[in-house]
């Protein structure tokens, strides 16, 4: 098992034994899952508790990690303009997952169920603000940065 650290302070890769040299050329692709969206595509899947949680521009997904089959979709459908209408990511603390927006949303969706909790409005998109960075879940709290420099 690999020494995990948290925090920024983190390697960049796991020095993980599982897969090596030896027997690199033996793995075998398990699952191909396409989102269906035409738009940029900026983030790795996140597993949490079997499942592989996806996220493009406008939707979220939920995707069983060993099967592949889709078990939720969530469609956020922006309120005002989309400056920047790109994803990288979520947060995931205590069976929820947290993602900005396009137009400069931060929302909560329930990650059993797909179902958004809310929805809050955190900055100005006619002003160019935007939430494409992965927020940070720490202390109770949600942290994530707006505009193009998040």
């Amino acid at each position: 098992m690999a020494d995990v650290q948290q925090g920024l302070q983190r390697p960049a890769a796991l020095p993980l034994d599982q897969i090596n040299s030896s027997n690199v050329a033996n793995l075998k692709r398990v699952c191909t899952f396409d989102t269906g969206d035409d738009g940029s595509f900026q983030i790795t899947p996140q597993i949490y508790k079997g499942v592989a949680f996806i996220a493009t521009a406008r939707r979220s997904y939920a995707v069983d990690a060993v099967t592949c089959k889709t078990l939720w979709v969530n469609v956020y459908k922006p309120t005002s303009a989309e400056v920047n209408p790109v994803n990288r990511g979520f947060a995931i603390a205590d069976g929820v997952l947290y993602r900005g927006t396009g137009d400069a949303h931060l929302i909560a969706i329930d990650a059993g169920t797909g179902k958004t909790l809310w929805d809050k409005k955190v900055d100005d998109s006619s002003v160019g603000y935007f939430l494409s960075a992965a927020p940070i879940v720490w202390n109770n709290k949600v942290y994530i940065g707006d505009a193009g420099a998040d």
